[in-house]
């Protein structure tokens, strides 16, 4: 950030915790830097940051995006913010580059989509406040060459803004015609395409065979992994290890509708069982939610076995909005010549726990890309459980020595006969990895002169580091 050619990190903070910048010393260690900008907005979420060059000066700049459930749609809490770069790794928030949008967010992409030479972005959107299931305005913001930016989604692609509940996205170019596509996740919607056509953006989702792909979507990582030139995905979704299913015979499914008419949106999430489609909520949970239903189930038994036809009548559902999710495998899209991608679920390893953070990276110097992977998720009643069975994930085209428990480990030695986009689990013992936690995010980083680590973001705990040792 200072231009010392030493690699800086920030970390976000949650509510009322503010984000961190931290610059590398010569020493190898780290200083937090410009607490004071970044306090004046703790009381705002910080769900997703990108370093970029937001006015053409040459050094990297900061964009914040904000979001979470906590405060009402229009709280300035949810504004996201750009922090200006003075070279020196001084940061200040600009107080007019950026359109006044109120929205819980979940991601942000830089990215020059318009070819004129500066950086522009996409901010997606995961949920309206207090409204969940509902679908959010996401945003394409353009670049006036000098880090003004103004939103232009209904000038260059118009279902942008609604294309879903959009948890993470990525730009890349997939037709190979020197311009930036993008591809966009989310949960209760397919991995979606959008095709640059040098104008706009066009929605090719079907076109490319992914039109059946909607899963609750956490994350994608792009990347030629087989070699054959074209670009594939890897994203991360729920996992297949819960009592919740889905396939496109069998969805799971939401309901959102105002059952009781109290102004208050009520979603009920379904899923199938033995062929038939029953409510998840248990008979209290329900009747807390939805209290005139006590009447028609005043027992335990007369709930028990209900299909959520059998709950609601035809006309409370036929207003209601429906959603499905038809896959929760964490999958690799594998690109192919004719514009198509194929779903290949991932081992069952890595389907232990939901999928936040991915990373694609040559780990045992082969030659080929190997993923990493992590995750969990503790928000869930008890009903369900913890979603806590992953410890870190690493796949590898090629074998791995072991190695003690804190590091990863890359042996360039010892090969396999797997192809290059053939994924092979690294049990624990060999990997290294042993992280606890919800992990969200992670990156790769240089300090000391040394091998890269790799830094592991965790929901309201410590980050954990991992150092890479390529013996």
């Amino acid at each position: 950030m200072n231009g010392d050619g030493l690699e800086d990190l920030y970390i976000g903070g949650a509510k009322e915790s503010a984000g961190k910048l931290f610059m590398q010393t010569t020493a190898g260690t780290f200083k937090s830097a410009n607490e004071a900008a970044f306090e004046a907005a703790k009381i705002s979420e910080d769900v997703g940051a990108a370093f970029f060059d937001a006015d053409g000066d040459g050094d990297l700049d900061l964009y914040v995006v904000s979001g979470g459930n906590e405060y009402a749609p229009q709280a300035p809490a949810l504004l996201d913010r750009l922090y200006i770069n003075n070279g020196k790794g001084d940061f200040k928030q600009s107080a007019n580059s950026l359109p006044e949008f109120s929205a819980s967010g979940s991601c942000v992409a830089p990215a020059d989509f318009d070819g004129d030479g500066d950086q522009d972005l996409f901010v997606g959107s995961r949920s309206i406040p207090w409204e969940y299931g509902l679908t959010p305005t996401s945003y394409l913001l353009e670049n006036d060459g000098r880090g003004k930016f103004s939103i232009a989604t209904e000038k260059y692609a118009p279902e942008l803004a609604s294309v879903g509940m959009v948890t993470d996205a990525a730009w890349i170019d997939y037709d190979k015609d020197r311009d930036l596509d993008l591809v966009v996740v989310g949960e209760w919607m397919p991995v979606t395409l959008f095709q640059n056509t040098g104008k706009r953006l066009v929605n090719i989702t079907g076109k490319a065979g992914l039109g059946k792909t909607h899963g609750w979507w956490n994350c994608v990582t792009v990347e030629d992994l087989n070699k054959d030139g074209q670009m594939d995905f890897v994203a991360g979704n729920l996992g297949e290890n819960s009592k919740i299913k889905a396939s496109e015979a069998e969805p799971a499914s939401i309901y959102l509708a105002d059952f009781d008419i109290n102004g208050t949106l009520d979603p009920i999430l379904c899923y199938y069982k033995l062929g038939k489609s029953y409510p998840l909520p248990l008979r209290p949970d329900l009747l807390n939610q939805l209290p005139f239903l006590k009447q028609k189930f005043p027992t335990h038994a007369g709930y028990a076995g209900k299909q959520i036809t059998e709950i609601f009548t035809e006309k409370q559902l036929s207003k209601a909005v429906v959603k499905e999710a038809y896959t929760f495998a964490t999958s690799v899209f594998y690109g192919h010549a004719d514009g198509t991608f194929q779903q290949q679920p991932l081992p069952v390893a890595a389907q232990f726990s939901p999928v936040y953070a991915i990373m694609a990276k040559d780990f045992d110097a082969d030659g080929a890309k190997d993923l990493l992977l992590a995750g969990n998720f503790h928000g869930l009643n008890p009903q369900l459980g913890r979603y806590d069975a992953s410890y870190g994930a690493l796949f590898r085209t090629a074998t791995f020595k072991s190695r003690s428990s804190n590091e990863l480990v890359a042996n360039s030695h010892s090969k396999t006969e797997n192809s290059a986009g053939s994924f092979t689990f690294v049990p624990m013992r060999n990997s290294g990895l042993s992280l606890t936690g919800q992990i969200r995010d992670m990156v790769s980083l240089q300090y000391r002169n040394k091998p890269e680590v790799i830094i592991f973001a965790v929901n309201n705990e410590r980050i954990q580091v991992y150092e890479m040792r390529g013996e």
